[in-house]
């Protein structure tokens, strides 16, 4: 995802991470000048597959466990032996917990958004 910048007539692109999204907006926002009058600022991906729009925030902790399971499941069926097999569940478990965070910080990006318009 990119954040898209027009300010004072010069267009710049940076990645920062979307759980930065909020912090991102307040500073420009709050930047005396920075932003030209009529500015568009532009986020994208903030509904993250979905999720957010359906007021989702991401997997339960039991949702989590049951993902990690998955991936050792997948594991074991593709031949992976004890140890690949517990790999695949922590990196199943990992990401999990990386959809949860990232769905979070963007339903609480989406909530701001609202309330500043």
């Amino acid at each position: 995802a990119f954040f898209g910048l027009r300010a004072r007539g010069v267009a710049a692109t940076t990645p920062p991470p979307r759980a930065r999204y909020g912090a991102v907006l307040d500073a420009l926002l709050d930047a005396p000048g920075l932003l030209a009058e009529n500015a568009l600022l532009v986020f994208d991906n903030t509904l993250w597959k979905g999720r957010v729009a359906e007021g989702q925030t991401g997997l339960t902790a039991a949702e989590e466990d049951a993902a990690g399971a998955a991936g050792r499941k997948r594991a074991v069926a593709d031949g992976a032996d004890a140890d690949g097999a517990d790999a695949a569940e922590k990196r199943a478990r990992k990401a999990a917990r990386r959809d949860r965070a990232i769905a979070q910080a963007l339903h609480e990006f989406n909530v701001k958004l609202r309330k500043d318009t």
